[in-house]
């Protein structure tokens, strides 16, 4: 492994391995017009990449030269060559920049949540992307994706893109619990999702409702007792 604090000396400047590796790589990619001409240097410098980097690609100043939407679209390919990229810090810049014509920040995470999640991304950052705007079109995706039910049901975030900015009536609420049964979550797991929102997030008086068996979803509504001051869904 090269010592990437050695200094150099070029041009009369002295500079360690690693300032000049970006250097000429700078100037390799100046020489490049076009995002296909760069797309298909990309792979012939990983090798380089390796021998200088160590496999670390994201987060150095490396990262500046190779720009996201190249990590993106050759993602596989650099893995395969054994280059470590960080999906979570790379969605998170997708997430927070928007910088072409092309991709629009958390409008590309969204669109391309599915690859996210398959690439191995945390699912409480990726919901943190989201747009609120489509939330059910959004949380489909997630489930096409592999995503249990389940684990979506366990993260807060959830509510924001299924009840309309957090009005959560007792009819909002049931459309939400029909939601998640079709999409495979049993009505036990929804009843531990309630038991945590109730008088929180979720109104008590969705309790009222006696057309709902609600010992199906372990649910006891003698027993349940709302959270200290006001509840949602009060009048």
């Amino acid at each position: 492994m090269k010592n990437l604090n050695r200094k150099t000396t070029t041009d009369g400047k002295s500079r360690s391995v690693e300032e000049q590796l970006t250097v000429e790589l700078t100037e390799v990619f100046d020489r490049i017009s076009t995002r296909k001409h760069q797309k298909n240097t990309l792979i012939a410098l990983t090798v380089i990449l390796k021998s200088f980097l160590n496999g670390e690609l994201y987060g150095r100043d490396i990262s500046k030269i190779l720009s996201k939407e190249l990590l993106f679209e050759n993602y596989d390919e650099l893995i395969k060559q054994g280059i470590s990229i960080d999906i979570n810090k790379l969605m998170t810049v997708f997430g927070q920049e928007d910088y072409s014509d092309i991709y629009h920040g958390s409008e590309f995470v969204t669109e391309n949540a599915a690859w996210f999640v398959q690439h191995g991304a945390s699912l409480d950052l990726l919901l943190g992307q989201f747009l609120i705007h489509d939330g059910w079109k959004n949380i489909e995706k997630l489930i096409q994706a592999g995503v249990p039910v389940t684990d979506l049901l366990n993260k807060k975030r959830m509510l924001l893109y299924v009840n309309d900015y957090f009005d959560l009536t007792v009819d909002r609420v049931k459309t939400i619990m029909n939601w998640f049964l079709r999409h495979g979550a049993t009505k036990l797991q929804i009843g531990d999702w309630l038991k945590s929102e109730l008088g929180k997030n979720v109104p008590i008086q969705l309790l009222r409702d006696h057309m709902i068996n609600w010992s199906e979803y372990g649910i006891d509504p003698s027993k349940v007792h709302t959270m200290p001051g006001p509840n949602p869904g009060d009048e």
